[in-house]
């Protein structure tokens, strides 16, 4: 689940574009927004209140965000087999919605990649829009959004580099690359350095992780939005790490890696969601200041206490999952702690989690 911010600021554009996505004036659907989904999650953990989540996920639908309704409904099944019927309705619905309005969505889309910082990939869209849709509604509103991305980065062209680490669709911006340098050389394809336009692609990532590390940590005001541009520009260096073959941009983007967890780390320690603890774990092991580790497996510990005291108030398949989530943070703590008086805490509280878990799974069976 994205961060409230920015759901909150897709909200915002999305009433801008179009009328039809809000029943509510924008102040007033905003407003239950927020207190919805302040109901559903407290101090970074998720209540598992799956009546909370399929109301959200309704008032998703009404509000036109479609992409956000469909893993809330979902997660709503999730954790309550007796809503599966229904959201399997309403997701029908969103489909409906979504084959009978294309251009809608690429338009949604693109806002939702703009609010987070990924001109590239709203650009992608909005020019798909132009060209497969030109009777579309919306062809002024991606015109006059790509004309506002174009002012934006005019001076930081790289901003405009989409992210991905896919090899087909690194290809495919390459290959279109390619095209356009021929068109303003008036030259053949073959004419063009594919090396040095690979190159050239992967340095521009690389500046834009050190932007979104620096200006627009430092130009945002709210918390969640800091910590997905870190996560952006993290992402940025990884595809660098993978697809460069040149082994002086790969030392740079190790310490620009360095320093986006560092700073991670130190104003986020915990995961806004349990689902993102994967990419909390990948992250970790890029820190390099020993205070922050320990200050991190701390607050780990206790994150893992706050699980098993669940887990002890609850019964069945529910006590197993939350004994799961448990052994998962204990885990990365025994892996990360450079203490050993941690790293001891942790694997008491592993060797008990698969004793209570063996004797809940013999109780199923």
């Amino acid at each position: 689940m994205k961060s409230t911010i920015v759901i909150l600021i897709t909200v915002i554009f999305l009433f801008m574009i179009s009328p039809c996505f809000a029943s509510l004036p924008i102040d007033e659907a905003v407003d239950e927004f927020s207190q919805r989904l302040g109901k559903i999650t407290s101090d970074g953990i998720d209540k598992d209140d799956a009546e909370d989540y399929f109301e959200l996920g309704k008032f998703c639908i009404k509000n036109g965000l479609l992409e956000r309704a469909k893993v809330i409904l979902e997660k709503a099944a999730g954790l309550d087999p007796k809503y599966q019927d229904r959201v399997e309705h309403l997701l029908a619905d969103i489909k409906d919605k979504e084959e009978r309005g294309k251009d809608l969505g690429l338009i949604y889309s693109a806002y939702d990649d703009y609010n987070l910082g990924y001109y590239g990939e709203a650009k992608i869209k909005l020019e798909e829009l132009i060209e497969k849709y030109e009777e579309s509604e919306y062809v002024n509103k991606a015109e006059n959004l790509l004309d506002e991305m174009k002012n934006k980065t005019e001076d930081k062209p790289f901003l405009l580099t989409p992210v991905t680490d896919n090899p087909m669709e690194f290809r495919k911006f390459i290959t279109d690359i390619i095209k356009e340098k021929a068109k303003e050389r008036n030259c053949d394809v073959k004419e063009i350095d594919v090396s040095k336009v690979k190159e050239e692609y992967l340095s521009n990532l690389i500046k834009k992780a050190e932007y979104f590390i620096s200006d627009m940590t430092a130009k945002s005001n709210g918390e969640s939005l800091n910590q997905d541009y870190l996560f952006f520009a993290m992402k940025c260096t990884e595809v660098v790490f993978k697809l460069s073959e040149n082994e002086k941009l790969k030392e740079k983007t190790k310490d620009i890696q360095t320093e986006a967890a560092n700073k991670l780390f130190t104003e986020y320690p915990l995961p806004a969601d349990i689902k993102n603890l994967d990419l909390y774990y990948k992250r970790l092991q890029l820190v390099d200041n020993k205070e922050i580790i320990k200050n991190i497996c701390e607050k780990y510990l206790k994150l893992g206490n706050v699980y098993l005291e669940r887990a002890n108030e609850s019964e069945g398949r529910k006590k197993i999952d939350y004994l799961v989530k448990a052994y998962d943070v204990f885990a990365m703590v025994k892996d990360y702690a450079k203490s050993d008086e941690i790293k001891n805490k942790a694997f008491r509280k592993i060797k008990l989690i698969q004793k209570e878990k063996r004797k809940e799974v013999r109780k199923l069976r």
